[in-house]
């Protein structure tokens, strides 16, 4: 799913700023991500919602999204999701899809005279 991947790679990408040069925690990333994406095809395949309609969704979107994940582990092994990361990526009101910070501004003058008010 395109929102899917949006998602995923913008995650990616900011999980990877995070982390120095250290490979092994660059991959652990890059797996995660790969699986996410994976899981994301396989529900497209299937005919059925994608984890960012329901991630966030109602009790029952998801419910389907976990019994989703569980029909996916039982045919390709359990793959670690990460599903509480992306959870709280896309739910970071500050932010948008590709990761860039909505945050607005405030002139610092504006700022002294509202403490000194």
């Amino acid at each position: 799913y395109p929102d899917d991947g949006l998602t995923i790679d913008g995650l990616w990408k900011e999980e990877q700023s995070k982390v120095g040069p250290d490979a092994a925690s660059r991959r652990r990333i890059t797996d995660i991500a790969s699986n996410q994406r994976r899981f994301s095809d396989w529900l497209r395949r299937e005919g059925r919602g994608s984890i960012r309609s329901r991630l966030n969704g109602t009790e029952q979107q998801k419910a389907a999204l976990k019994a989703d994940h569980s029909d996916f582990a039982k045919l390709l092994g359990h793959r670690n999701m990460n599903f509480d990361r992306l959870r709280t990526y896309i739910g970071a009101p500050r932010r948008n899809l590709v990761g860039i910070s909505l945050i607005r501004t405030t002139p610092r003058s504006s700022m002294a005279s509202a403490v000194n008010s």
